[in-house]
């Protein structure tokens, strides 16, 4: 079992618990009046309402906390020094930096068509993200669900970086995608 499912066993397991205190309460509303027996059954109220909203809390938040990659991104950008380079020089910018670190975690969701969506390079196996202020994450595929980003970019150098990977890859050949 993943820890998405226990996590979320666990909260239904609290709430459950919660309704149990509750109905074991015994109390009884009877329209605007609560019965005389309010104090001596109000520890088990109260603890039913902690258990109840932990589960609320816990169920809730469980696809929120934990990782849901769909793919494996792999960052291989320092293996070439030139591509480095070209990437630190691009993300200087706040806003293209902000771009690329957006296009990233889409891309570990398996979204290939965020930002303006994604073009394969001729010439290469690799593919180029492109964000809405100019970003650029280009990427390879590695294994069945495993990518890897082979650099980052602005519009600015994004040609530098295309003509770069051409050169990389040369001696192979490869298609339009």
């Amino acid at each position: 079992m993943n820890k998405k499912k226990l996590i979320r066993l666990f909260g239904l397991s609290f709430f459950s618990l919660g309704i149990i205190f509750l109905l074991n309460a015994g109390l009884n509303f009877t329209g605007a009046f609560i019965s005389e027996g309010l104090f001596a059954h109000s520890f088990g109220f109260i603890i039913g309402i902690v258990f109840l909203i932990l589960g609320i809390i816990i169920f809730s938040t469980s696809s929120l906390t934990l990782d849901n990659r769909v793919v494996n991104l792999y960052d291989s950008i320092n293996e070439n020094s030139s591509l480095s380079r070209l990437a630190k020089k691009a993300v200087r910018d706040e806003s293209i930096k902000r771009d690329v670190n957006h296009l990233i975690q889409q891309l570990s969701f398996g979204n290939f068509q965020a930002g303006l969506g994604s073009k394969h390079l001729i010439g290469t196996p690799c593919s180029c993200a492109r964000g809405k202020n100019g970003g650029r994450v280009f990427y390879e595929r590695v294994g069945e669900k495993g990518y890897k980003i082979v650099a980052e970019s602005s519009k600015d150098n994004e040609q530098q970086i295309i003509n770069k990977l051409r050169e990389i890859y040369k001696h192979k050949e490869y298609g339009a995608a």
